[in-house]
């Protein structure tokens, strides 16, 4: 069965995928459906289904920036041409930003140190 987020997001990546050339009227390029295929994968590795759904932002270079803007953080992705791969997250109380390179991999290094915290407790 499909989660509900994930329907949500093949739609609105169809949306993006209708977009024309100049669509902004500042001569943006189309939406790349590689860079889509990207934030897709991304999501699949981090959402759950009570994760809150992001924003699905087109970009002139013809990449999407995924946004979330929930509980006091805004948390930004881009898959573009222009720009590398990183994550962004502004503390709006604070003010603090952290950005990230490679998200994906920091995700998966992250559920990788879990497991393994896991199993070393299971065993002492």
């Amino acid at each position: 069965m499909q989660s509900d987020w994930l329907k949500t997001v093949e739609e609105r990546f169809q949306e993006l995928l209708s977009l024309q050339p100049d669509w902004d009227s500042y001569g943006a390029n189309a939406i790349e459906q590689k860079y889509l295929d990207q934030a897709k994968e991304f999501l699949e590795q981090v959402m759950r289904e009570d994760t809150a759904m992001p924003a699905l932002v087109p970009l002139a270079d013809g990449g999407v920036q995924l946004e979330w803007h929930v509980n006091g953080f805004d948390v930004e992705i881009c898959f573009s041409p222009e720009d590398p791969q990183e994550l962004y997250i502004h503390e709006i109380g604070t003010g603090a930003e952290i950005e990230l390179p490679d998200p994906v991999q920091v995700y998966l290094d992250n559920q990788l140190q879990q497991k393994l915290q896991r199993r070393v407790k299971v065993q002492l």
